[in-house]
């Protein structure tokens, strides 16, 4: 597959992810930042972190965010302060069991007439059933477009 990802990472994950993220990195692979701040001064205090443990592991600095749990005025802020926050329509990662039980409920999330274009948020336990989720995004003729940390 010639499919590109986003990979969102938390300022604690950088530290002992940092051959991971540089092997993403050097395949292609974008990276963002993850912060479960509910507040936007803890936001920025977690992406301060977790930029700097990027730039130490891997020599380069992130454009995109992850941060489910800011309200929207936080977001505008994080924003306005030129990150590129990230949004989800099909969220795996809240889905509870096994892999290929999740990777159909993705696939039904995605076929939603409400969703005319899917943002995929996954973790790692689908990596053994990617392939297929792939697949299946091919055989449905979806488009895909690499994420890009610049812009969603």
């Amino acid at each position: 597959w010639e499919c590109r990802g986003l990979f969102f990472f938390a300022a604690d994950e950088l530290a002992e992810e940092g051959d991971r993220v540089r092997r993403l990195l050097g395949e292609g692979h974008f990276v963002g930042l993850y912060t479960g701040a509910e507040e936007l001064s803890a936001a920025l205090t977690e992406l301060e972190a977790a930029q700097k443990g990027l730039t130490d592991a891997a020599h380069c600095r992130a454009a995109a965010v992850l941060a489910p749990n800011l309200s929207e005025a936080d977001t505008a802020a994080l924003e306005a302060e030129g990150w590129v926050c990230w949004q989800t329509t099909v969220d795996g990662t809240a889905l509870e069991g096994a892999a290929r039980t999740c990777a159909e409920a993705v696939r039904k999330q995605m076929a939603g007439e409400e969703h005319t274009r899917n943002y995929i948020l996954l973790d790692a336990r689908y990596g053994p059933v990617l392939d297929g989720l792939l697949e299946d995004v091919r055989r449905e003729e979806y488009r895909l477009r690499s994420a890009l940390p610049t812009e969603l």
